[in-house]
C-alpha cells in the first residue's frame, strides 16, 4: 500500500508539526522550509544581495580551506548544512555552514556543522538575532556568524562551556573591522570582505519597456495574436541588449512583450564567425526573430 505523504507549501506557514512529520512531507517548490521548534516556517527564497554575500562567505572559506589543508572537511548551505534535533522537533537549514574535519556525528547521524551563518534580511530579523542564536547553542553549534547587511555588520558569537551551561561570547565588527574566528586561526579578512559593501547589496535594476514608436496600436494587438514560431522581419536598425541572470531582454524595436524572443542572425552566425547565440553584451539586431511563446519577459 503506497505511503501517503503530507504536502506543505506557504499556507501551512505556523503550522504545528513533529521532526518525523517534516522529514516525510512533500515540499511545494519555490520556498525553503524549517521547522521551529515544533512550528512549521515558510521563507521566500532569498534574492539576489542576499545570494551575493553568501556568495563571498562560501569564497572566504574556500580561500581558507585551500590555505590551509587538514582544517576543514566541506562547505555548505540550505539543506547542504542541516540543524536537526529530533528532543526538540527543530530542523533548521543555515545559509552558509562549515563542517571540519574529524567532527562527531550528530542524533540523526549528519556530521555536525561547528560553523554555520545567517544573512540578515528584513523578514528574518527575529529569527536569526534571537531564535537561531538560542537553537545554534542548544543544538552544539561553536561559532555563529550573524551577518547583518542592513547594519553593515557581523555579529560573532562563540560557544563558552558546554551542555546546559554554555552561553555566547558574543563580539560585533563593523565595516572595516578585521573577521576573527578561534575556529578559523589566522582568517584574513575584514566585514566589508563578506560582502556588505555598498555596490555587492545593491538591487539589480528592472529593465524598462521601451515607449512604442514604430507601430501602431492596432499594429501592436495584431501581433499580439501572432502563433507561435512566426517569424518577423525587425528594422536592421534596432539593437538588443541582454543582461542580467537569467537573461533579460530589452529592445529598442517594439515586439510583444508576453513572447519569448530567439534571434537568429540573418547569415546563421556571429561576429566570431561561430554559430549564432544569446549571450552579453551588445550587436546590431538580426534581420529575423521567431517568437517561441514560452517567457514573459
Amino acid at each position: 500500500m503506497a505511503t501517503l505523504h503530507t504536502r506543505i507549501g506557504p499556507a501551512d506557514h505556523g503550522r504545528r508539526m513533529s521532526l518525523d512529520e517534516f522529514r516525510e512531507a512533500e515540499e511545494e517548490p519555490g520556498y525553503r522550509y524549517e521547522l521551529a521548534r515544533g512550528v512549521l516556517v515558510v521563507i521566500d527564497i532569498p534574492k539576489t544581495p542576499h545570494r551575493r554575500v553568501v556568495s563571498h562567505l562560501f569564497s572566504l572559506a574556500a580561500n581558507y580551506k585551500r590555505t590551509n589543508p587538514g582544517v576543514i572537511d566541506y562547505l555548505g548551505g540550505g539543506t547542504e548544512v542541516r540543524i536537526w534535533k529530533p528532543g526538540m522537533d527543530m530542523a533548521r537549514h543555515p545559509d552558509f555552514g562549515i563542517v571540519f574535519l574529524n567532527a562527531p556525528l550528530d542524533e540523526v547521524g549528519d556530521i555536525q556543522p561547528y560553523l554555520v551563518a545567517e544573512v540578515v534580511s528584513p523578514s528574518s530579523k527575529t529569527r536569526d538575532y534571537q531564535e537561531k542564536r538560542q537553537d545554534y547553542l542548544d543544538y552544539g553549534v561553536q561559532e555563529y556568524w550573524i551577518v547583518d547587511p542592513l547594519q553593515r555588520q557581523v555579529t560573532s558569537l562563540t560557544r563558552r562551556e558546554a551542555g546546559t551551561d554554555a552561553t555566547w561570547a558574543e563580539c560585533v565588527a563593523h565595516d572595516g573591522d578585521r573577521l576573527e574566528s578561534p575556529l578559523l586561526p589566522g582568517l584574513a579578512s575584514t566585514v566589508r570582505t563578506c560582502g556588505l559593501a555598498c555596490d555587492v547589496m545593491r538591487q539589480p535594476e528592472k529593465p524598462s519597456r521601451p515607449h512604442p514608436s514604430r507601430f501602431e496600436r492596432v499594429e501592436r494587438e495584431r501581433w499580439h495574436r501572432l502563433p507561435e514560431d512566426l517569424c518577423v522581419r525587425f528594422p536592421t536598425s534596432s539593437w538588443i541588449t541582454w543582461a542580467g541572470s537569467p537573461e533579460i531582454l530589452r529592445c529598442q524595436a517594439e515586439f510583444p512583450w508576453n513572447h519569448r524572443l530567439v534571434f537568429v542572425s540573418s547569415t546563421g552566425s556571429d561576429s566570431d564567425g561561430g554559430p549564432s547565440r544569446s549571450g552579453s553584451g551588445c550587436a546590431s539586431a538580426p534581420d529575423y526573430c521567431s517568437l517561441g511563446g514560452t517567457w514573459t519577459v
